[in-house]
């Protein structure tokens, strides 16, 4: 399920070079050379999965995740704060440019704590459709993240 996971993502890549916007559902299974119903199947079974953490996004072969280089410790270290600022500011970038319909799901999950269930309710989609709607966001922010992570310099240790 893992590695279906980062074919999703780097397939979202893809079609978004491709496209130069958010790729379509439609886009990111052809990129994966599979039809619509089973990239949806694809997304169900990733969703079991537990996602890791969006904080986790950026990895590297070195073992350094994105907010290794936030400062611990020292919560109100200037350092800290601005390294924090920027983070936040490129999820909601990343965020801005996802579907509606995605930003919406994640906006009742996270932001109003609602269930997937009262989520399916309140936008009228189908409880599984309503999970893979948040498992596809997931994984194109964290395509984002990890994409403009790994753009950026490194700092020396």
């Amino acid at each position: 399920m893992r590695r279906k996971s980062k074919l999703i993502e780097a397939a979202i890549h893809r079609a978004k070079q491709r496209a130069g916007r958010e790729a379509t559902e439609e886009e990111i299974a052809a990129e994966l050379g599979i039809a619509p119903p089973e990239y949806q199947k694809w997304l169900t079974e990733v969703r079991s999965v537990e996602l890791e953490r969006l904080e986790s996004a950026g990895s590297s072969e070195s073992g350094r995740q994105l907010l290794d280089f936030v400062a611990g410790g020292e919560e109100s270290s200037p350092s800290h704060i601005v390294e924090r600022s920027e983070l936040e500011r490129i999820l909601a970038l990343a965020i801005d440019r996802i579907p509606k319909i995605e930003r919406t799901v994640l906006h009742l999950y996270y932001y109003e704590e609602l269930n997937l269930r009262e989520i399916s309710e309140v936008v009228g989609l189908h409880l599984s459709r309503i999970a893979q709607l948040r498992t596809q966001a997931i994984l194109r922010l964290r395509s984002h993240l990890e994409r403009i992570w790994l753009s950026q310099p490194r700092r020396k240790a």
